[in-house]
């Protein structure tokens, strides 16, 4: 059985591998995807899962606003926080966006090479990732460091 503590690494380990995959695919993180993991939270955790819900959303709705991320990233970091805590959020957080730094330097410097030989640079559209994959990653890679830097000891064995 899965403590109040443990609950979110089996959780987050399906709706962040769904994510990953359709955003991979689509470039989009559905909406009913992210309603599917906020639904039991809200009845199992109750006030702080909903109070980290909004305020991390909150937080993030300016960089949709702003087009630097799109509404379902917005969401799925929503989600997140909402299920590992405030402390677990923020090691995802880096861990997220420091796997995603590589691919946008890449791209970043591919328009500079391409503006630079004087060939038109990708459409800004382009210029952007998915970024459900990245959140996969910080994730996998923040709970294996919080178990021991084990990625096998992520789900919990019952019955110990």
């Amino acid at each position: 059985m899965f403590s109040a503590d443990t609950l979110y690494i089996p959780v987050l380990l399906f709706f962040l591998t769904a994510a990953a995959l359709y955003d991979a695919l689509y470039r989009k993180i559905p909406n009913c995807l992210i309603l599917g993991a906020l639904f039991p939270g809200g009845f199992l955790l109750g006030p702080p899962f909903l109070i980290r819900l909004l305020a991390v959303t909150a937080l993030f709705y300016p960089c949709f606003r702003l087009r630097l991320t799109g509404a379902g990233d917005v969401k799925l970091l929503g989600a997140v926080a909402a299920w590992s805590g405030t402390d677990r959020f923020l090691l995802f957080l880096f861990f997220s966006f420091l796997t995603a730094s590589a691919p946008a330097a890449l791209l970043l410097a591919r328009k500079m090479v391409l503006e630079e030989a004087g060939r038109s640079a990708p459409k800004s559209g382009s210029l952007r990732i998915p970024m459900g994959p990245f959140f996969l990653a910080g994730w996998l890679i923040t709970v294996s460091m919080l178990n021991g830097g084990s990625l096998w000891q992520i789900i919990p064995q019952g019955g110990r």
